[in-house]
């Protein structure tokens, strides 16, 4: 049994001599997530700290943002508010839910849950849920938006003469072998096989919408879609929790 902010995961007999429960509040999702996103960009805590000055008019300090990053280390609680993670997104150019993904565990016995208030507040009740990774995920990203936020997001881009519909073809499920097959067969679909007339005009539209963007965005998305298939950062001095 392992204890993060005194919060205990709790494990059968059998399992707890190889599985690891921690236990986190989100809060602390969100400083691992703000540290991940710094070192994605190659930026110093100075430097950062700088640029979140500039974009929030809030004092920022590396002192100040070392203490958030490490947060979900140490046990000084960080509270992290909407104009903060606002703040981020605009800074590190990562949309808002970035900062609320699941911990990636480095060790394959580390099991993560997550609390929505910080153990010993008055308000939590005496035995909070714990959610899991993909309880989380959902809340974060989910694969099927409900129509409410659809309409809202076409309506405040309807000046703009564009409009959204999500397409995604997956959902959350079980976590069962054969999800896990249709992703990755959705990601090589195509690999070393010819172009299809209906993949080129896929290509040609896509080619035509990058011709409407600025240079600097194109640039910019496709740093993004390579980091994105990079192998993560090696693990530091700093990194040998499991998180």
């Amino acid at each position: 049994m392992v204890y993060s902010e005194g919060m205990p995961y709790e494990q059968s007999s059998e399992q707890s001599s190889k599985r690891r429960g921690h236990a986190l509040t989100v809060n602390q999702v969100v400083s691992y997530n703000l540290g991940r996103a710094r070192r994605s960009r190659g930026w110093t805590q100075e430097e950062t700290a700088e640029r979140l000055e500039r974009a929030s008019g809030k004092k920022w300090t590396a002192a100040t943002l070392s203490a958030s990053e490490r947060a979900i280390k140490t046990g000084r609680p960080r509270v992290f508010d909407a104009n903060e993670l606002v703040t981020f997104a605009r800074v590190f150019e990562y949309p808002v839910v970035y900062f609320f993904l699941p911990i990636e565990a480095k060790r394959e016995e580390d099991v993560f849950l997550y609390l929505l208030s910080r153990p010993g507040e008055e308000s939590a009740t005496q035995w909070e849920p714990l959610l899991e990774a993909m309880d989380l995920l959902y809340a974060a990203i989910p694969l099927k938006y409900p129509a409410a936020v659809v309409d809202a997001v076409n309506r405040l881009l309807q000046r703009k003469g564009v409009a959204w519909q999500p397409s995604a073809d997956l959902s959350w499920d079980d976590g069962g072998q054969g999800d896990y097959d249709t992703w990755r067969a959705l990601n090589e679909r195509g690999e070393g096989s010819e172009v299809t007339l209906d993949e080129w005009k896929t290509i040609t539209e896509f080619a035509a919408l990058m011709k409407k963007l600025p240079a600097a965005r194109v640039l910019r998305l496709m740093a993004d879609a390579m980091e994105s298939a990079a192998p993560p950062d090696a693990p530091g001095p700093e990194t040998e929790a499991p998180f």
